[in-house]
């Protein structure tokens, strides 16, 4: 059931914030494009847009890490697996996982956006020896 309910999300809103932006902006600059993609990937999380800045910018860097991944491969195909599986972990951490938080801070969200900001590094590295930077 968590595959199913996590993966049907992941793949709309991968051609809603990715696809349908590639297929109608490819002739943007990257850096704009990805930049866009990320913008409207944080918007689509109007729910969200009031739990703070560590919110905000894990939101916005896993957009840019989901858009580069577009932009690298001309598919959403590694978009889609990265955006699956951080929503099967978030998902297994939030609903079959039982926690109690103890301490009241971001400081795991900020981790997150750590974590998010090395991936689109490691992205941008593969990106460069294949082809010309962002």
């Amino acid at each position: 059931m968590l595959l199913l309910m996590t993966a049907i999300p992941s793949v709309a809103e991968d051609i809603l914030t990715r696809g349908y932006l590639y297929a109608h902006l490819k002739f943007m600059k990257p850096v704009w494009w990805i930049l866009l993609s990320s913008a409207v990937y944080v918007l689509n999380h109007i729910w969200r847009l009031s739990d703070g800045a560590a919110v905000l910018t894990y939101l916005f860097l896993l957009g840019l890490v989901l858009a580069a991944a577009v932009w690298i491969k001309r598919s959403l195909w590694l978009a889609f697996g990265i955006h699956w599986g951080a929503n099967i972990a978030f998902e297994s951490t939030h609903s079959m996982v039982q926690t109690k938080t103890i301490v009241q801070h971001e400081g795991p969200l900020w981790i997150l956006a750590g974590i998010w900001a090395l991936l689109l590094l490691v992205l941008a590295m593969i990106y460069r020896k294949k082809e010309k930077p962002l």
